[in-house]
């Protein structure tokens, strides 16, 4: 098999490019030092840095999806909806969504894709590329048209539910571009390679964080906001039905995360697909860097304290394990003694697990009240539903003021129950529509699980097990935040590009088909003509 690479570019108009680029940072740094704050001047200049690898590089896209996919636990943002609506006059006056989206935001994942789709839509124009639509989007399509409609005939704020589904859209493109362009070895390993790395990255500061007792009140990247005094104090005394730490004195690590619980959600992911690689056979240094990453990772999950994600986690454990014998990635010797360490793991560790999951008993006391309030709430739309990101301005009782040792506070509780929610706000119709799409994604993984390229295997299966996993977490969480979402595309759109893969082979992406194909007609026709030619004499 031969794969077809663009061309390197030379080593005098790289130097000359990374010396303008050069140039070009100096000039940018002496006119900003005095406009721009040194937090964000330190970002772009990084930022114009990460722009110099793709020069020589042969394949600088698997670069660009790197960062695509590293990006997306950093939860750095800037809200660009202001000058419409304050978020926090919407949070006054309406309470906090369950998505967590109070406006249009971008974030770092959201400047790493507009360059690569910048480029992706200039080759489609100049057709170098094909544009591929796969039948299982139209659903989605059909989501996104109801969501809006009912949003723009049922919301209570139709400003919460444009900016929701805004984001959402912002996902399906990025679903779509994933589809079309992760095709080669070498993209397919940059995104495993980002994954681990953001794996040991967040373990490394939720143990950290966990470990210098830096309380879940705390965002590491807090600072970079203009608004960020305004946001304490707009937030101070909000609860989420979790509780704050402060209740029950349990120490819980959130990381960089705004929330432990999205640490949990971001580690729950990726561990899914470190256990599929590791059960694969591999050489003995892989399998040692693959057992400790999955180890470190375990730790940190433990310490997030998020016990929905714990039990999502051990289903998808299960999930890994049984399909990876079922898709013949593994044999069944492997299969038997896989299955036996996970057993004994999981008998040393049942005492443990029992205590984790019975400690702090009051906020599932909680959660299960709040089942039965968005019952009632369902029942009143059940077919159209209150619109989109308005879940928790129907909510009976979802906000209340309480008196404390410091004085009045506003407790927001928010519904953890992810298909409740979506029940809330789209109605039934919409909750088919929805779920539809994502289990169509599963059925079509497991459908060319077996005939997939062996290399990509444990990435079908780790996906595919990471949204089992998931699944049974949204149990009791509302799903919300960037960072769950984003990844939750991710993988909608490498599963389909991995479906897309034949058998045993990575085909490159098209280069300049039409060009290609006459020039073969041309050698062809030379060919014949000479051919005949022979003949004749």
């Amino acid at each position: 098999m031969t794969m077809r690479l663009d061309d390197p570019v030379s080593p005098v108009k790289a130097g000359f490019t990374i010396v303008a680029i050069g140039l070009l940072v100096a000039l940018i740094t002496l006119s900003s030092l005095m406009l721009v704050r040194p937090v964000l001047l330190g970002f772009g200049l990084g930022a114009l840095v990460l722009l110099i690898p793709p020069l020589v590089m042969r394949d600088p896209k698997a670069y660009w999806l790197f960062l695509l996919v590293l990006s997306i636990p950093f939860d750095i943002s800037k809200r660009t909806t202001t000058w419409i609506v304050q978020p926090w006059d919407l949070y006054r006056d309406f309470g906090m969504p369950a998505s967590g989206t109070l406006s249009l935001d971008f974030y770092l994942t959201d400047i790493v894709l507009f360059i690569l789709l910048i480029s992706w839509l200039v080759r489609l124009c100049l057709r170098r590329d094909t544009f591929y639509f796969p039948s299982v989007a139209y659903i989605y399509l059909l989501y996104l048209a109801w969501t809006l409609i009912i949003s723009l005939l049922q919301s209570h704020s139709i400003y919460l539910s444009i900016f929701e589904w805004s984001r959402q859209f912002l996902y399906f493109v990025a679903f779509i571009y994933l589809v079309n362009n992760v095709v080669t070895r070498s993209q397919f390993r940059a995104i495993v390679l980002a994954l681990f790395t953001g794996l040991g990255i967040a373990s490394a500061t939720v143990i950290a964080y966990f470990s210098l007792e830096v309380g879940t009140e705390s965002f590491a990247f807090s600072g970079l906001y203009r608004e960020h005094a305004e946001t304490s104090k707009s937030s101070q005394g909000t609860l989420y039905v979790s509780g704050k730490d402060g209740a029950d004195e349990t120490k819980r690590s959130a990381g960089f995360f705004t929330h432990p619980a999205h640490a949990a959600y971001y580690l729950e992911y990726i561990l899914t697909i470190v256990l599929a690689y590791l059960v694969m056979p591999g050489r003995p240094r892989d399998r040692f860097v693959l057992g400790a990453l999955l180890m470190i990772g375990l730790a940190a999950l433990y310490m997030t304290f998020a016990r929905s994600a714990v039990v999502g986690l051990f289903c998808g454990f299960v999930v890994v394990i049984g399909i990876s014998r079922w898709s013949a990635m593994i044999s069944r010797e492997v299969f038997t003694r896989c299955a036996l360490v996970f057993a004994v793991c999981v008998a040393i560790g049942a005492p443990l697990l029992i205590h984790y999951l019975a400690n702090r008993p009051d906020p599932i006391t909680k959660r299960l009240e709040l089942i039965e309030i968005a019952l009632d709430t369902i029942w009143k739309r059940p077919v159209v539903g209150a619109g989109l990101n308005n879940s928790s301005i129907v909510t009976e009782g979802a906000e209340s003021i309480v008196t404390t040792s410091q004085g009045r506070e506003r407790v927001v509780t928010v519904i953890h129950n992810h298909y409740l929610i979506v029940l809330i706000e789209v109605g039934i119709v919409g909750f088919l529509l929805y779920f539809a799409f994502f289990w169509q994604i599963v059925g079509i993984a497991l459908r060319h699980m077996r005939v997939t390229a062996p290399e990509l295997k444990p990435l079908l299966v780790g996906i595919v097990g990471a949204m089992v996993s998931i699944a049974v977490n949204n149990l009791g969480e509302p799903f919300g935040g960037h960072v769950v979402q984003a990844m939750l595309w991710l993988y909608a759109g490498l599963a389909i590009a991995t479906c897309r893969q034949k058998d045993s082979t990575l085909r490159s992406p098209p280069f300049a088909p039409t060009r290609r194909r006459k020039t073969e007609s041309v050698v062809k026709g030379s060919t014949n003509s000479g051919s005949r030619a022979r003949s004749s004499a």
